[in-house]
């Protein structure tokens, strides 16, 4: 065997060896690459679940605020309505009053007033109250941990 063929027989022997284990090497990088890709992508889902179910809950919880807030809205409307057309009665009859002591001008004045807070009384509305379950949409993910 001359001298080359015995130095290409030991890279042979040197190299394969080393090329399988390269080989082996790589695959394995491959098989945890993937497996902590995977991990990755479950933890970024589970994440992005967690904060879809948060931002639902919080707006649940604005809009049950909300319907609170309303409520109160037109209770104080309702007893504003009422007041203002107590107010409405007294002007009213302020305004006989002036017609009775000569004062006509006095009277349109209170007249005019009654009329402007009654068309006032008038305009209020009750605020309609939604209901949060159909207005909000519930997230297309399971519920985490349930």
């Amino acid at each position: 065997m001359s001298r080359w063929e015995l130095l290409a027989v030991m890279v042979f022997l040197v190299f394969i060896p080393m090329l399988a284990g390269l080989a082996v090497l790589d695959h394995n990088r491959a098989e945890g690459l993937k497996r902590e890709t995977r991990r990755s992508n479950v933890q970024l889902a589970a994440s992005q679940a967690q904060d879809a179910w948060s931002r639902y809950d919080d707006a649940i919880n604005a809009c049950v605020r909300g319907r609170e807030l309303r409520e109160q809205q037109n209770a104080n409307n309702e007893i504003i309505g009422r007041l203002a057309f107590i107010v409405a009665n007294v002007l009213s009859d302020g305004a006989i009053d002036q017609l009775e002591g000569g004062s006509p001008g006095r009277a349109a004045e209170l007249r005019a007033s009654r009329d402007q807070i009654t068309a006032a009384a008038l305009r209020l509305r009750p605020l309609t109250q939604p209901v949060c379950s159909k207005v909000i949409k519930l997230p297309a993910v399971p519920r985490p941990g349930s």
